[in-house]
């Protein structure tokens, strides 16, 4: 016989519930976004935006480099601690400019190069 409810030792579909991160669901809600995804997408966004000013393209290279600095500042605080934020800034700001760009246009990019710096600057202290 064939009955309606689900297989025995089988849970019922969860109808309706997002899935984060994961295909939206027939019939249901839409899939929620990330909050870290939408953080990222904004850095992302803000950054495309900065580089795209009038005022950004009219600078030259050093004004750029302390322009995209500081950008990543409070971010870099975010990640490290206010202490090592001017030092880490100051070793990503030296990169040339579109090394510089390219590790910087996505907050992973940044957070990968706020990690190097933080080790850089914990083998510094052990001298």
């Amino acid at each position: 016989m064939m009955g309606t409810g689900p297989v025995q030792g089988m849970r019922p579909p969860m109808q309706g519930v997002p899935i984060q991160g994961g295909p939206p669901q027939m019939g249901g809600r839409p899939t929620q976004v990330p909050p870290q995804q939408s953080q990222d997408a904004q850095y992302i966004n803000a950054f495309t935006t900065l580089l795209n000013t009038p005022t950004y393209k009219a600078q030259d290279e050093e004004e750029k480099k302390s322009t995209i600095g500081d950008f990543i500042y409070n971010y870099i605080v975010k990640l490290s601690s206010e202490d090592d934020a001017p030092k880490i800034t100051g070793m990503i700001i030296d990169l040339p400019e579109q090394d510089l760009i390219d590790s910087v246009k996505t907050l992973a990019g940044l957070r990968e190069k706020v990690n190097e710096g933080k080790t850089l600057l914990e083998a510094d202290g052990d001298d």
